[in-house]
């Protein structure tokens, strides 16, 4: 299994199903070393799902059968250890809505019927119960406060964005459980690229609206033509915690995996790492990851954008108060890797739904 990518932001774990059988799963390589929880992103091998949906598909209604989906959540809750009837699943309809989640959900989209509807974010405290959203190239944003022990998983598409889902995740957890945003840990996963997202200006105003004024050769009179050397993120925030597809690709072997990295000493209260620096510092210092070019770029086409979804998430998660050492951002582009992760933008619409799970451990 290999990725375009610059670095190696993600560990490859190979999930056991039975028999030795193995199918691999993402996980991020910053998170490993944070004690109390388990979590992972799929990719489309190790399921049972066939065709454009082979094969670890979560994607519902007419698509797959409902045998397909209840096989292949078995085989994913058998990286958690459990059994289906644990996991409890978002529904998404891009929204800001977030639901606390308690032991009564237990099993809901998973093994029994959901009873809400519009909800793409997901908070809970109960050890054991495996929190799961959906994505084909929408970023997951993965929330965990040691300090409280509580975890959130939220969906954040682009209509998600504009209504910064990250920060009400957050602002719900600060309300609910009495989460400080300077202890939780956050991360966004696999999802589009600013490369390979082109959008119209449909979209492109909200996220003016939203994120400040744009930048001249992206104004809403219409992109100019593109000029390679302005596509070039040199200044970008995001360089040092890699995401652009002009980079040279380091393929990720299924084969092996990739230690996490020594983030710093421990907190000896909650056994967390502690850090006084990031990637994200410099970015920070120097502001541009607050600016609206990064974020919002001239397009490719005429009249078209190019969106930065990390950038855009990144910024929100920060302004709600998460410190820049205990926030992850991708590295890893759906589109760009469709024939390992489903992807919408690269296939027309004709795929599958990766998974994005998190549980607090016992």
């Amino acid at each position: 299994m290999h990725f375009q990518s610059k670095q190696q932001v993600f560990d490859i774990r190979k999930s056991e199903i039975e028999n030795g059988t193995t199918f691999p799963v993402l996980t991020f390589a910053s998170w490993e070393i944070l004690p109390g929880i388990r979590h992972c992103f799929t990719t489309r091998a190790g399921g049972v799902s066939e065709g454009y949906l082979a094969s670890l598909n979560f994607r519902r209604d007419s698509y797959d059968t409902q045998e397909n989906i209840l096989e292949n959540l078995r085989r994913i809750a058998l990286y958690f250890d459990t059994t289906p009837d644990r996991i409890v699943s978002a529904h998404q309809t891009h929204t800001a809505n977030v639901r606390i989640v308690t032991e009564a959900d237990a099993g809901k989209g998973a093994a029994r019927p959901l009873d809400y509807t519009d909800i793409d974010g997901l908070i809970t405290d109960v050890p054991g119960l495996v929190l799961f959203t959906t994505h084909a190239d929408c970023p997951p944003l993965y929330f965990y406060d040691p300090v409280r022990r509580v975890i959130a998983l939220s969906h954040s598409g682009w209509k998600g964005t504009v209504a910064r889902i990250g920060a009400v995740t957050i602002r719900k957890m600060q309300d609910h459980f009495g989460c400080r945003p300077e202890d939780i840990y956050a991360a966004i996963g696999p999802s589009i690229c600013r490369d390979c997202y082109e959008i119209s200006e449909d979209v492109a105003e909200p996220f003016r609206a939203c994120f400040g004024k744009s930048d001249p050769a992206a104004s809403a009179s219409g992109p100019s033509e593109t000029n390679p050397e302005a596509l070039k993120s040199d200044s970008s925030p995001l360089d040092t915690v890699p995401g652009s597809s002009e980079s040279d690709s380091s393929p990720l072997d299924a084969d092996s995996s990739v230690p996490a990295e020594d983030s710093g000493t421990l907190d000896t209260e909650h056994g967390v790492p502690k850090s006084d620096s990031s990637p994200l510092d410099a970015a920070t210092d120097s502001g541009t990851l607050w600016e609206i070019p990064r974020i919002l770029a001239r397009g490719k086409n005429p009249g078209k954008y190019q969106l930065d979804l990390w950038a855009a998430n990144a910024r929100i998660l920060l302004e709600a108060g998460i410190t820049p050492g205990h926030l992850t951002v991708t590295n890893l582009c759906t589109c760009e890797n469709s024939t390992e992760l489903f992807s919408h933008r690269a296939t027309g619409g004709k795929r599958g739904l990766q998974g994005a799970f998190l549980m607090l451990e016992d």
